[in-house]
């Protein structure tokens, strides 16, 4: 019983922590992100004209996702996103 409240409790904070970030993001005005969660207003990215640094199986399209964080944003920009050098690793695409 710990070990699942020890999880929720993870979960929780780490819900607050991404929510906290999106809130810094639309201050400093960035005009949108990428992630792979659903939560908080997040789309598959290749909806609306992005495309991932590597190739993403068909299966795993809708994992990688993105979020306007400005009015008017999706729809006006499209293309190859660049990732962060961290995230920039074929490796890091593939199943």
């Amino acid at each position: 019983m710990q070990f699942v409240q020890q999880l929720l409790s993870d979960a929780e904070t780490a819900n607050r922590d991404l929510q906290s970030t999106l809130e810094e993001l639309h201050r400093t005005q960035a005009q949108m992100i990428q992630s792979e969660n659903s939560r908080h207003g997040f789309a598959p990215a290749h909806r609306f004209g992005f495309q991932a640094p590597y190739s993403i199986l068909d299966a795993n399209i809708d994992a990688w996702m993105v979020q306007a964080l400005r009015p008017n944003v999706m729809g006006a920009v499209s293309g190859k996103v660049i990732c962060a050098d961290t995230l920039n690793k074929p490796e890091y695409w593939q199943e």
